[in-house]
């Protein structure tokens, strides 16, 4: 496989998402030796969709008022924070806990001279933060700057240079380059080393700008390089000299800046939550601890809180990455932290978490504008599509401390639920459970009608819980506890809860799987349904063995029904005969379990993990019935399968590695673990929330310490922006080395027909299947092998062929069972002659969904290892 890097600018003041793109190729993997992390080598045309990656620009934000600054224009990505002023640049350092600012005025800058930003960008940037009047919507951003006229004869240009924040010294012709100087302040020293290069020292380390390139613009506009220097005049100043300059000529003198790879900013990123649109844009969801209060002090740089301690951070870009549609921050002057988001059918946003701000955006007529003055409070909100306003927002708690950890959308209505340890709670009256359960937390669920009548919005609201901790509080900087319930909503309205609970007496119902709690004073995993009207409970189980359980994903499944998973440490967490692993494997195992729709059987049910701490943080279920993990490890021996992106674990003194699974729950043992990798750097790396693609990639966010997250070069963020943590977002392709899909499937029955493989194609690989599932239930088909593939589809009979049909050699009679999978072995013998033999495979069902009968997966390219 290879892996693709880039960083996405998510808001002037410095946050940053990572993309990491893994297509189907296999690639080095990144080892650190320095400051500066060894990276693979992209290959550009293996990504899943065909799109070539390219490079993000910097942005250059115009200032209306959203900074306290007074910069007309300000840019912050990676390791770069600047601020433009009419006669001044302020750059931004920083490396940990600890900053520095060295501003670099433009001596002498005659009054008159003028700043504006040349070649708008695409993107749009919007802030919302405090109260509606301070919001800035629709923000502009340029790809350069310019001061006209700065001394006679002398503009001065900053624009981007391949990542790298450049800036030029224009001439007219006769204008004097040595009375151009700038002025530098919050340095140590200033000196020329031995390269001609311009040393700028700091507290934080070197600034370093490169001998300057520069040139006499001819008068048919040829260029003709002329030699140049930097000249320190004292201790403070700088400027150059071209003594063979023809001052008849115009002149351009371009140094280039370049940090030390030391330096950076000092903000912590987290992606939370990812969306993906039906054109395959992805929505992140996040929190941002970056201070936007500017210019720094200089020599040493104070952060002020600005806005609070951290801001939710949403941003929309395109599905390969190369464009920043918008992004906005939404905070007041505490902290955000945001958990579940979903977006309605306009596009508009819904995100809800929790806030110690006193004045987070709130609109009028919503439910409750006012903080408790409570420890911390639920927010709730609803942007708009292009992220330029607030269509809903406000608070809802008691007077301790209260997230909202989940959404569901119904129809106009929002559902959300959390985790409180507030004992007036805004329950309503007639619900379930109106009086706080006991210990240190409940759980709380309730239904908003955002609407703007005031009180009257919340339609209702319950406590769920028992005598001990219900849910766990998940703060996000409380790495140890993650999202800890989930729920569902069914087609009247009904709710499925699932999460962890310590109490004994949870809620259960008669005819439950599991009606007795079993975890010894530590918490079993539970599954319950509550009414619409959130005042009755429909079935409750508890689910779990001797040891702790904790939550990670509920999955309704079509046919009814439900999948969980989570994390277990019991010896005797239930399992079912020919599962995936009936033991445990030492440590925190993660545990995958499907529920009949009462509660009250389990037709699935299996450990996996390796012998370390394996703990589910969340896990996507594919519409083909596939269940993909995002796990937590420690385990140096995680079962990877063979051919997967990365087998080996990274070792770091954190000892956390990201761990990626697709199980298919066919009750064939070790043959349903489809897929198995590691992911990560030698520190912590953490995937949060998925998002799947609807072929065979899976998008994910979440975080990563320090460098040594696998990059590429040329990718828009190769190095560790800076901060504690970075957040990123990524998609693999899960398929393991010698097998790639190509084109896609029309949607029939189900939804589009999946296509793969059981394991790696190599020689000798005797359990060899090829795979296909949301294929249209108890359907006869045919699968066609073929010497060729198609880079364009060839419309047959209201298909997409993706296999050259004049070179087809083989084709198989196959047919998938009730669930629409079919599975079909095809033993690879271990023939040196067969080595690197290709084959392109497509699958054709009879279809009652279609409308000329037929439905067709993708095709699969397969080559033997």
């Amino acid at each position: 496989m290879s892996l693709r890097n880039l960083c996405l600018p998510l808001g002037a003041a410095g946050a940053a998402l990572t993309l990491a793109l893994v297509s189907a190729d296999r690639s080095p993997r990144p080892s650190l030796a320095g400051p500066n992390p060894a990276v693979a080598t992209a290959d550009a045309e293996r990504f899943s969709d065909g799109s070539p990656l390219q490079r993000a620009p910097l942005a250059f934000v115009e200032n209306r008022g959203q900074f306290a600054s007074p910069a007309a224009y300000v840019l912050r990505r990676e390791e770069l924070s600047a601020h433009f002023e009419r006669d001044a640049i302020t750059l931004d350092l920083g490396a940990g806990a600890k900053r520095s600012a060295v501003r670099l005025e433009i001596e002498g800058a005659l009054p008159s001279a003028e700043l504006r930003g040349e070649t708008a960008q695409a993107a749009q940037w919007n802030f919302l933060r405090g109260t509606s009047s301070s919001w800035q919507s629709g923000v502009p951003s340029y790809a350069s700057l310019r001061w006209s006229g700065v001394q006679p004869g002398i503009d001065l240009r900053v624009r981007d240079g391949g990542g790298v924040l450049e800036y030029d010294v224009l001439l007219e012709p006769g204008a004097e380059l040595e009375s151009f100087a700038l002025r530098c302040a919050g340095h140590r020293a200033l000196r020329v080393d031995a390269s001609g290069a311009l040393v700028i020292e700091t507290e934080l380390g070197e600034l370093v700008q490169k001998a300057p390139r520069t040139w006499e613009v001819l008068p048919d506009g040829t260029q003709r390089a002329v030699d140049c220097r930097f000249t320190v005049l004292d201790g403070e100043r700088f400027g150059f000299a071209a003594p063979l300059r023809d001052e008849s000529l115009a002149l351009v003198v371009d140094p280039g800046l370049v940090w030390s790879s030391y330096l950076g900013g000092t903000a912590d990123e987290f992606g939370w939550k990812l969306l993906r649109y039906a054109d395959g844009d992805l929505l992140c969801v996040g929190l941002t601890t970056s201070a936007d209060a500017f210019p720094p002090a200089l020599g040493t740089y104070q952060p002020a809180t600005g806005g609070g301690s951290s801001d939710n951070l949403i941003a929309r870009f395109a599905a390969d990455g190369s464009t920043l549609r918008w992004a906005t921050y939404v905070g007041g002057d505490g902290g955000e932290g945001p958990f579940d988001a979903a977006f309605d059918a306009a596009g508009d946003i819904h995100f809800c978490g929790g806030t110690t701000s006193t004045n987070f955006p709130t609109t009028p007529g919503a439910y409750n504008r006012t903080f408790n003055f409570s420890f911390q409070e639920v927010f709730y909100a609803e942007i708009s599509a292009n992220g330029q306003s607030l269509n809903y927002g406000t608070y809802l708690g008691g007077t301790g401390l209260d997230w909202a950890l989940e959404l569901e959308l119904f129809g106009n209505d929002v559902v959300l639920a959390g985790c409180t340890d507030s004992t007036n709670f805004p329950v309503t009256t007639g619900a379930y459970q109106t009086t706080y359960g006991g210990g240190m937390t409940d759980l709380w669920l309730a239904r908003l009608s955002p609407n703007g009548n005031g009180a009257s919005d919340l339609t209702w609201a319950t406590y769920l819980g028992g005598n001990d901790e219900d849910g766990k509080f998940s703060n996000p900087f409380d790495l140890a506890s993650m999202i800890e319930v989930d729920l569902e909503l069914g087609p009247r309205g009904n709710l499925a809860i699932f999460g962890r609970t310590a109490s004994t007496n949870f809620p259960t119902t008669p005819g439950a799987f599991q009606p007795v709690h079993r975890g010894n004073g530590a918490a079993d995993l539970f599954l319950c349904a509550l009414s619409a009207s959130g005042s009755s409970l429909l079935w409750g189980t508890f689910l779990g063995g001797d040891g702790e359980e904790t939550a990670g994903s509920l999955h309704k499944l079509p046919a009814g029904g439900f999948v969980v998973t989570g994390t277990s440490s019991s010896t005797n967490f239930p399992s079912t005969a020919n599962a995936l692993d009936g033991t445990p494997n030492g440590g925190d195992d993660a545990v995958i379990a499907q529920v009949d729709g009462g509660g009250g059987s389990l037709s699935y049910a299996s450990y996996l993990g390796g012998s370390g701490k394996d703990d589910v943080i969340r896990s996507v279920l594919s519409p083909s019935g596939y269940v993909n993990l995002l796990i937590r490890t420690d385990s140096t021996d995680f079962p990877a399968t063979i051919g997967a992106y990365d087998t080996s674990y990274a070792q770091g003194p954190f000892g956390e590695d990201i761990a990626i699974a697709r199980v298919q729950m066919g009750s064939r043992g070790a043959r349903d673990l489809h897929y198995a990798t590691y992911l990560g750097g030698f520190l912590q790396d953490i995937a949060i929330d998925g998002a799947w693609d609807g072929r065979s990639a899976l998008a994910f966010t979440g975080l990563t310490m320090g460098q040594g997250f696998p990059t590429t070069s040329g990718s828009w963020a190769p190095n560790y922006a800076g901060g504690v943590f970075d957040a990123f977002v990524a998609s693999m392709e899960l398929l393991p080395t010698g097998a790639e899909v190509n084109g896609r499937s029309f949607p029939a029955c189900n939804g589009g027909i999946e296509i793969g493989v059981s394991e790696q194609p190599r020689l000798g690989a005797s359990g060899f299947a090829i795979t296909a599932a949301n294929a249209p239930g108890n359907a006869s088909g045919l699968l066609f092998a073929s010497f060729a593939g198609l880079a364009n589809a060839l419309p047959v009979a209201g298909i997409e062929l993706w296999i050259d049909p004049a070179q087809v050699f083989l084709n198989v009679p196959i047919a998938s069972d009730v669930d629409g999978y079919v599975h079909l072995d095809v033993p690879i013998a271990n023939n040196p002659a067969y080595l690197g033999a290709t084959t392109h495979l497509q699958a054709i069902f009879a279809s009652p969904c279609a409308t000329q009968g037929l439905d067709a997966t993708p095709a699969l390219r397969i080559t033997v290892q």
